[in-house]
């Protein structure tokens, strides 16, 4: 309900629970950077109410951009407008740059309510994951590695390990895995401040290797100028020029919904990995996902102006699951290896120790593994808390020797005909004790003072 009207009765219609070997189908609408403003929120509020077509409107980040501009008022302009969507087909959206506002997320966290989360949304449970028929959708936040001095960075990555294994374990009745937030992993796009552009990202070093290793199908991402699409990749390797059984996640990069103004275009060559690239300086466009059965997924690109689809490409997937290079060719896997060593990393040592849980004794093994002087390094500091750790042992005890014996209360009763102290135990004879007798009764006082 508005302040002026109220709106009514809204309803819609959710996927059958998923099933052993279910061919449900379903299709979602994917969205990102869109404007109270734009043009296209017509086109996208007819697209959203065909006849019960979509299950989800998932939206990857930067929402009304921005819901915080004139006190809000933006925001209730946005919601308005798009009101017959939303009304009809779930919401589902992932949180972008243009919602942090100092960190705050104030209008994110109040107008959105999403599934797994309290209301107001909390700022360390960002995320969260559902099964709508064939497909564990997850949302995930880009933002964490940059907000709040990255603290809850930690807390998604442990948070999605756990998810990611639970979906696998049920990967038979849910076989397809989307992911969808906001800064890509990966683009060609060639604006200086994008980090997707660049050898390695926080974004790159903390979800790259989870949605790999758990074996994520499709990754939807914006950065809100232009849509690219990748082959099956990782570590900025292509591995394969197909999609017939991906070995590695398709990544997809959401042209924007709004026409934005544009200082870069793609002038260089595309890198391996990119499949198709497209502005949308003059084709704002959407994306449209569908899900066949739990083999055959299909992805298009549409433009907002005419409807007329700017790519499209369907994906095979007999057998959902984990992803590993063991299964690549040698050279593809000296390739992606190449790439680690080139950003830093050490081929196979994958980023996905759970925070908090992480195996010490397995770190410290692999720390011996280096040169003559880590395992030297390692011995000093181990003999150095050894001998500390004897020393406190010896000052304590010195401590305990030389203190003094005191009798505790036992029982507090009215009734003196009652055991009222006793020595304290395990101590020596010594009865000395002292006591501030100011607020005590006459007969207390005539207690304490009797012999024992």
């Amino acid at each position: 309900m508005s302040n002026t009207a109220e709106s009514g009765t809204f309803f819609f219609k959710t996927p059958k629970a998923p099933t052993v070997n279910s061919s449900s189908e379903l299709q979602m609408l994917v969205l990102s950077d869109l404007s109270t403003t734009s043009g296209a929120i017509p086109k996208l509020v007819q697209e959203a109410q065909r006849g019960g077509k979509y299950s989800a409107i998932l939206h990857t980040g930067n929402i009304a951009v921005n819901m915080s501009t004139d006190g809000g008022k933006n925001a209730d302009k946005y919601f308005t407008r798009l009101e017959p969507a939303f009304a009809r087909v779930p919401y589902m959206t992932a949180p972008g740059e243009a919602e942090i506002e100092d960190d705050l997320y104030t209008h994110y966290l109040h107008r959105l309510s999403m599934p797994q989360s309290e209301w107001p949304i909390t700022l360390d449970r960002m995320w969260y994951s559902v099964d709508i028929g064939p497909v564990h959708l997850i949302s995930y936040s880009t933002d964490v590695f940059y907000t709040s001095e990255g603290k809850y960075a930690s807390v998604q990555h442990d948070w999605l390990i756990k998810d990611l294994k639970v979906a696998n374990e049920n990967r038979e009745k849910v076989p397809w895995v989307v992911a969808f937030g906001h800064e890509p992993m990966y683009c060609s796009y060639e604006d200086p401040d994008l980090a997707c552009n660049k050898k390695t990202s926080l974004v790159k070093t903390g979800l790259e290797d989870i949605f790999y290793h758990y074996g994520a199908d499709i990754i939807l991402q914006s950065y809100g100028k232009a849509y690219e699409r990748s082959f099956p990749m990782y570590k900025n390797v292509a591995v394969a020029d197909n999609y017939t059984n991906p070995l590695a996640p398709v990544l997809i990069v959401n042209g924007g919904a709004t026409t934005w103004q544009e200082e870069y275009n793609f002038t260089k060559s595309a890198p391996g990995w990119v499949a198709k690239r497209i502005t949308n300086f003059t084709e704002p466009s959407y994306g449209r996902l569908r899900i066949f059965n739990s083999t055959v997924a299909k992805y298009e690109q549409v433009a907002f102006e005419d409807g007329s689809v700017l790519d499209t490409f369907s994906i095979f997937q007999e057998k959902h699951g984990q992803f590993s290079t063991e299964s690549l060719s040698p050279n593809i896997t000296a390739e992606i290896n190449q790439e680690i060593l080139d950003a830093g990393g050490k081929p196979g040592v994958l980023n996905i120790d759970e925070i908090g849980h992480t195996d010490i004794k397995s770190k410290i093994t692999e720390m011996l593994k280096g040169d003559n002087k880590t395992r030297l390094i390692i011995g000093v500091s181990a003999g150095s808390f050894i001998i500390a750790v004897l020393v406190i042992i010896c000052i304590v005890r010195r401590v305990r020797r030389r203190r003094r014996v005191t009798r505790r209360w036992e029982q507090m009763d009215i009734n003196y005909g009652k055991k009222f102290y006793s020595k304290a135990p395990d101590k020596d004879e010594d009865n000395d004790f002292e006591i501030d007798m100011s607020e005590g009764t006459e007969p207390t006082r005539k207690l304490l003072e009797a012999d024992d």
